[in-house]
Parts: structure tokens; sequence; C-alpha cells
């Protein structure tokens, strides 16, 4: 599979507060959160609840629902995500890798996650070709990590916004699973 040769654009997400599901993201590459170092307002805010899934974008006037849905099953192995033009479906890969692929205007995507790396990679299962990859921060309570999104996958097309936000949200879902799984296998 290749890589994509582009530029990519860097979000990093923060805990919204310790030990929370939600999180905050930010464009760029911080190291601290920026909202508390500077006062600068995160782009997205996420909101996981128990079923519900919500990824807000934060405008001048207040803030905006871009991807709506929820997890559904008993095991929340599914999900179902509304855009404000589109519909996307989620299932959780097979048990043990923990990640997720997704429909989005009939392409899929599939992120897949090793037990023996903090990096997560995207792949348009179609083209074959990586989208994003997700870094995963290591001993940072708040700091969650660093998602970085190719440009254009591959052609001159701009990137459509709600197919990012579908990514950004996406992300943390995967985060959100293997931090379930995490705390199970510790107790």
């Amino acid at each position: 599979m290749a890589a994509s040769t582009h530029t990519s654009d860097i979000y990093t997400f923060f805990r919204k507060k310790p030990l929370s599901f939600d999180g905050i993201v930010f464009s760029g590459e911080h190291s601290k959160n920026p909202q508390k170092e500077n006062g600068t307002p995160p782009i997205y805010l996420i909101n996981v609840g128990n079923r519900s899934l919500e990824l807000l974008e934060q405008k001048a006037g207040g803030v905006e629902a871009v991807v709506t849905g929820g997890f559904e099953g008993h095991s929340q192995s599914k999900a179902l995500l509304r855009t404000k033009n589109s519909l996307a479906s989620a299932k959780a890969n097979h048990r043990f890798s923990r990640g997720w692929t997704f429909v989005y205007l009939s392409s899929e995507y599939k992120w897949s996650v090793s037990a023996m790396s903090s990096k997560w990679t995207l792949t348009d299962v179609n083209k074959k070709v990586e989208v994003a990859f997700f870094k995963r921060s290591s001993l940072k309570l708040m700091q969650i990590g660093k998602l970085s999104i190719y440009h254009n996958n591959g052609t001159d097309m701009p990137i459509d916004p709600e197919f990012i936000a579908l990514i950004v949200l996406t992300c943390k879902m995967v985060h959100y699973t293997n931090e379930v799984y995490e705390m199970a296998a510790v107790s």
C-alpha cells in the first residue's frame, strides 16, 4: 500500500478534562493545550456518550454540529453518522484489531490499529492508498495524539470538509474503543 506523497494537515487531540472520553481538537501541532496556553479556541469539540457521538465545529458565533450519530448494537460495534449532506455507516473491525471501517460516498475507509505501535493508519480500501495516520501520545494525561490527513488523497481536488470531520470523529471512535478495551483489560 502506498502512502500519499502530498503534504498533510495536522490536528492535535486533547481530552476535555482528565479521564474524559470527550475531546477537543486544535488545528496544527501542539505539545500543550493552546486554549490553556494562549486562549486559542479548538476547531472541533467531540462528545462521546454511551451511545451517542457528536462532532461540533467551533465558529465565531458559537458551535455548530458537523457530524452526529451514535453507536448501535449490544456491543456498540456499529455506528451511523450524519453530516449535513450525507450519511456514513461504520463498523468495528474484527474483534482483536480495535479499528473501525466506515463508508462515505460509496468509498470504504479502514482504520488499522496495531497492538505493537502507537501509530494507526486510515486507508482508502478501494484505492489502496493511505489517507491519514494518527500517532497516539504516550504518558500524557491530557494530550491524546496527533492526526495527519494527507492532502487531496492523491489528487488535486480539495478535501471535502465533511470528509475531514468524519476522519476526525472516526479517529476519536478508534481512540474510545481502544481506551475502553484497555480499561477492561486492567480491571
